[in-house]
């Protein structure tokens, strides 16, 4: 039985890249580095291009975390970061199987993923810390006290996904042209 390169690239391509991200996940969460300033946001986005299923996708991001939680100590509000990362997981696959993998709709979701970690993180940290009073006085401080961090998820989502995907063209030219004029499809 012989394989095309065409086929070998579209079967073989996410799963090397994938892992290949994940252990830059693990990695960059190891390494000291600024306040929320993760690939996490950005892999979500960029693997979610690749029409992985998100089982997949959450198997691997899931794991990766647990694994490095595990090295780095887990937290007291792993509760609240790890369903948002769950449902951006299906947000961002839900758009992109919708829309077609564009420069704009990447940016689309770099922003609104980032915003929506921002605002269910932080509302989670509202409803459970003894930080802020329960008012919306509370509330937007808590949103305003957070902002140095918001702009560390929203810059290292735009770095990384500018990251992965020059990495991906640099690697495998040929399929960029094929990944970005089909429609996302599963």
């Amino acid at each position: 039985m012989t394989i095309s390169l065409k086929s070998a690239f579209q079967t073989y391509l996410p799963v090397f890249l994938l892992l290949f991200f994940t252990m830059v996940i693990a990695i960059t969460r190891l390494i000291p580095h600024p306040p929320n300033f993760s690939p996490i946001i950005a892999i979500l986005i960029w693997s979610s291009s690749l029409n992985l299923k998100p089982k997949t996708l959450m198997q691997l991001l899931f794991g990766t975390l647990i694994i490095s939680d595990a090295f780095l100590g887990f937290y007291s509000f792993m509760w609240i970061i790890y369903p948002i990362y769950f449902l951006l997981t299906f947000g961002i696959y839900w758009y992109l199987k919708h829309q077609k993998t564009s420069i704009k709709n990447i940016s689309v979701l770099g922003l609104s993923s980032s915003v929506g970690f921002f605002l269910l993180s932080n509302l989670g940290v509202f409803f459970t810390s003894n930080l802020y009073p329960i008012s919306i006085d509370g509330l937007l401080q808590c949103y305003i006290m957070a902002l140095p961090f918001f702009q560390n998820t929203l810059a290292s989502t735009f770095v990384f996904l500018a990251s992965f995907y020059a990495i991906e063209f640099v690697l495998f030219k040929k399929m960029w042209a094929f990944r970005f004029t089909t429609k996302s499809q599963s």
